[in-house]
């Protein structure tokens, strides 16, 4: 409650089909990632069912691997120029080379 040093942040999830909504999401993995791993791990020994640690520790040893956190950081960076191109490419002004620009 409230807007305070004490507030829990949680994973950001896309809204809609718009660049901004999903680089939102992947920046918003980024800022949690330990702590969406610390969750996940302690699914996979905690889980209440089999199925569900299972799939919890199948997750968390993607969510560690090389590959995950290489592909999360290539993502963040293209989506984040699409994001910009798009908010330019929105703007009244319509002026295409100067928004590639």
């Amino acid at each position: 409650m409230g807007k305070g040093v004490n507030q829990v942040s949680g994973l950001q999830q896309p809204g809609n089909n718009r660049w901004s909504s999903h680089f939102k999401s992947i920046c918003s993995l980024i800022k949690m990632y330990r702590a969406t791993c610390l969750v996940i791990e302690n699914i996979a020994l905690d889980g209440s069912t089999y199925s569900q640690r299972g799939d919890a520790d199948f997750s968390f040893k993607l969510l560690m691997s090389y590959d995950f956190a290489f592909i999360l950081y290539i993502m963040k960076n293209v989506m984040g120029i699409t994001n910009m191109l798009c908010q330019a490419l929105q703007q009244k002004s319509q002026d295409i080379l100067n928004d590639m620009i």
